[in-house]
């Protein structure tokens, strides 16, 4: 492959996004997508002015961008690295990176095989099912010497055994690559319990897994970030200095520490190119909701006004109305009676109808009618 015809392949991946998109109807996946791409900007974005149109869409452009780039090791040959290569060189290791799914995310692995790097790869369980062949074939098509050959194998990251499988390669010499914010790991991206870290992200906070560091801390094998961005259509991979183990922490300060400076590099990258992050899509699933605001005294009927802040609504295609929650990402199925009813506040400003007692203190208990 050549420029030009990756080019046109990257054209021609635009295209069907727009297509799609052009496509869309209230109430559809990419509509919903775009509500709770929406609800992550407000959450951790909050106070910026963006077009959250133009965002949605060059948030599905970067990720699907990425995906295309699964199947062109081509763009190594157009992409710049920044920082130490020390450990992107065969016998360096083994290390633990972390990267994220941010820009051409792929580039890492390609970099990796074509220099005979020892490492494997951790997934989630769908990815397993979904792409495992894909990228063993990936791993077998890429360029590399006799001298260096390297070693490639996946591991899943929801498997009971995936942490002795991790600690196991490292001590067999080989690296590991993880995306940290993928969340994935035994019980899945959706698991919320005490064994996950609440951490700061930009404006608000998110639950991480704390795999990547304990297994770091255990071992005592450093953690060298790395983050794939495009400025324009050229490739950057930034590789951090390395993080090594700190013998006179506790295990669970380190992993706290560790976690965060990991996520903090992530947020600078994104105030300056956040579409390029496909997180904005899925973060949802692991944001750290905070606690609701304590609700007042109800005020008088006509004192009442809908919460654009918090709320949208829209009615399906079978006209049945659904309350979307921007607050936890939740969807209510609303009666026709009721939409009709707030799609009027909402045009109104101010409430106007009678609604029952009951009704009427349910909604504002919930924030969805605040005072005007």
């Amino acid at each position: 492959m050549n420029k030009q015809n990756y080019h046109d392949v990257v054209k021609k991946m635009v295209q069907s996004i727009d297509a799609t998109l052009d496509k869309s109807v209230v109430g559809d996946y990419n509509y919903r997508l775009a509500l709770e791409c929406k609800a992550n900007i407000q959450r951790f974005l909050p106070g910026t002015d963006i077009d959250h149109e133009a965002f949605f869409r060059d948030a599905l452009i970067n990720r699907d961008w990425a995906v295309t780039d699964e199947d062109h090791d081509y763009i190594l040959e157009d992409t710049e690295i920044r920082g130490d290569e020390t450990f992107l060189q065969p016998g360096a290791g083994p290390v633990i990176f972390c990267t994220f799914h941010l820009g051409s995310y792929r580039l890492l692995n390609f970099l990796l095989a074509r220099r005979g790097v020892d490492f494997s790869l951790v997934i989630d369980d769908t990815a397993v099912t979904l792409q495992a062949g894909k990228f063993k074939n990936m791993f077998e098509k890429i360029e590399r010497s006799s001298e260096f050959p390297g070693k490639f194998s996946i591991l899943n990251a929801e498997k009971q055994n995936i942490g002795i499988n991790m600690i196991r390669t490292l001590r067999s010499n080989g690296s590991l690559v993880l995306y940290l914010d993928g969340n994935s790991g035994v019980g899945g991206m959706e698991r919320r319990d005490e064994k996950l870290l609440s951490v700061k992200f930009l404006g608000g906070r998110i639950l991480a897994r704390k795999g990547i560091s304990y297994i770091s801390y255990r071992t005592k094998i450093p953690i060298v970030p790395v983050y794939s961005f495009r400025e324009g259509t050229h490739n950057v991979m930034e590789v951090l200095p390395a993080i090594y183990p700190d013998a006179s922490q506790a295990s669970d300060d380190y992993c706290q520490a560790t976690t965060q400076v990991l996520y903090d590099h992530l947020a600078q990258h994104l105030r300056s190119r956040p579409t390029q992050w496909e997180g904005w899509l899925y973060m949802q699933k692991f944001a750290d909701f905070d606690q609701a605001p304590e609700v007042k005294d109800l005020p008088t009927t006509d004192e009442l006004s809908f919460n654009q802040q918090r709320f949208d609504i829209y009615q399906s295609s079978d006209e049945k109305g659904v309350l979307f929650d921007r607050h936890n990402y939740s969807y209510f199925p609303i009666s026709k009676g009721l939409y009709k009813v707030l799609d009027h506040t909402i045009k109104e400003g101010r409430l106007h109808y009678q609604i029952k007692t009951n009704l009427l203190n349910d909604l504002y208990r919930r924030s969805v009618l605040i005072a005007a």
